[in-house]
């Protein structure tokens, strides 16, 4: 395993006097936070800062995650994506708990594994998205089929657990609600956010249209002060021959004012392929006029094919928050790297962060960013797939970005870190950070398709 961590204890003590031994003991705990530093594994996490799993003994190859969250008691929350159990077929929603030293919770679900299913079928069951609620339950979101016929439209599907990994069945029908927008439009709920007053925020598409509703938090009913319905779609004008293949809202924010950001992929405005495009909406549901054009901002890079998957707020300088968003850009074939934008509030881009927008990532591979967050120095952690610079083969990879819009020289290799589980690993499922500022990713191995969960040092 690459990427083992310089971290020393002080396992025996002399006693000395205690002027001496006070200077001793405030050298080694600041030795240690040195050594600690720039991206380095955290050993009292799993095995040497890495947590690997698997899906009820699924069987391999089958098992990946999406998201992952952190309580305020510094439990991991991971959502996976794996077989129908006992079928094997088809996929279903995992959750998975751990504690804080990546053992699994055995008061969660079965053994620290909470499974869900909205139809008895083996389909494709696909979530995306968590969340945890200020009172402890946990909201997933993702598709579904809307019906047991082979030729069903998938819809949002959402659900809600209670904080023992059981379903809350408060929530919708018996803690589940599956739903789409319009007769034979295909849906899915992609994004995910709780407003501070509990009520919830999914965002995704309907066909090639972004789509965000609010739900109540006491039932999962539509929240009518919502655009007057609970739902907003923001029609995605097409042209003949033009597609996407990741529509929607696949990134949302909350700013402190309450306006709403969904970030994600519409067609290229000029040419074929995808732009970045961000909407803001009033916390009432409608665009905000204030911002970019309409509401609207569309962002190029290099021509090709662009998809925002991740919108964050920077809050570090206050009041004035920056908007960032992230995901990837083909500059050719088969060279796409992570790509970022910082804008100011009214959609302008931000060019005191390097310009405005940055790609990152080595050149002539494949490099996608699937999870962003924005530390409260303004530093931005992104993960997602990336060739290490050095053996060409993919592994966890954790990326940290000045606020000027430079990649970290302090962090890792040239501002990356790669850890090297077992094969090509890939950071597909989520980032967050401890309350007292780790690092905490996951991904899977490619080999065998388990969980692999890993924290870091920041």
């Amino acid at each position: 395993m690459k990427n083992k961590d310089i971290y020393e204890t002080n396992s025996e003590r002399t006693i000395i006097n205690f002027p001496l031994y006070l200077l001793m003991t405030i050298f080694l705990v600041a030795s240690s936070q040195i050594l600690a530093q720039n991206g380095s594994l955290d050993p009292s996490f799993g095995n040497g800062g890495i947590v690997t799993a698997t899906c009820n003994g699924v069987v391999a190859d089958l098992c990946t995650p999406t998201d992952l969250v952190l309580q305020p008691d510094g439990k991991t929350v991971v959502l996976v994506s794996a077989p129908n159990v006992p079928a094997n077929t088809g996929r279903d929603f995992y959750v998975f708990r751990f504690l804080w030293n990546g053992t699994f919770d055995p008061g969660f679900g079965n053994g620290g594994i909470a499974r869900i299913f909205f139809t008895p079928q083996a389909d494709s069951e696909n979530p995306f998205k968590l969340a945890v609620q200020a009172d402890g339950k946990i909201v997933v979101v993702g598709s579904a089929a809307l019906s047991n016929k082979s030729n069903s439209p998938n819809g949002f599907a959402v659900a809600r657990l209670n904080s023992n990994g059981t379903l809350d069945s408060s929530f919708g029908s018996g803690g589940k609600l599956l739903f789409n927008f319009s007769s034979r439009a295909t849906a899915a709920a992609k994004s995910l956010a709780i407003q501070a007053d509990g009520k919830i925020l999914v965002g995704g598409n309907s066909d090639a249209n972004f789509a965000v509703v609010r739900l109540l938090p006491t039932n999962g009913a539509f929240d009518s002060t919502f655009n007057g319905t609970g739902v907003s779609i923001i029609q995605i004008p097409i042209n003949r021959g033009q597609s996407v293949g990741n529509p929607g809202a696949n990134g949302l924010a909350i700013q402190p004012d309450g306006k709403i950001i969904l970030a994600g992929q519409r067609p290229a405005v000029t040419g074929t392929g995808g732009d970045f495009a961000v909407f803001r909406l009033h916390a009432g549901g409608s665009p905000d006029a204030s911002f970019g054009s309409n509401g609207q901002v569309t962002t190029n890079f290099f021509g090709s094919n662009d998809s925002a998957n991740a919108a964050e707020i920077d809050f570090s300088n206050m009041p004035n928050f920056k908007i960032v968003v992230g995901g990837e850009v083909r500059t050719s074939d088969p060279d796409t790297r992570f790509g970022i934008v910082r804008y100011n509030q009214n959609g302008s881009l931000d060019t005191s962060f390097n310009g405005g927008k940055i790609t990152v990532g080595p050149s002539g591979f494949d490099s996608r960013l699937y999870s962003m967050k924005v530390d409260s120095f303004g530093r931005i952690y992104a993960s997602g797939s990336v060739k290490n610079f050095t053996t060409l083969i993919a592994d966890l990879s954790l990326a940290r970005i000045l606020p000027t819009g430079v990649l970290d020289p302090s962090f890792g290799i040239q501002g990356f870190v790669f850890t090297d589980i077992q094969g090509e690993d890939r950071n597909w499922g989520g980032l967050a950070f401890t309350p007292d500022g780790r690092v905490v990713v996951a991904g899977d191995t490619n080999s065998r398709r388990v969980v692999v969960v890993a924290r870091y040092f920041p």
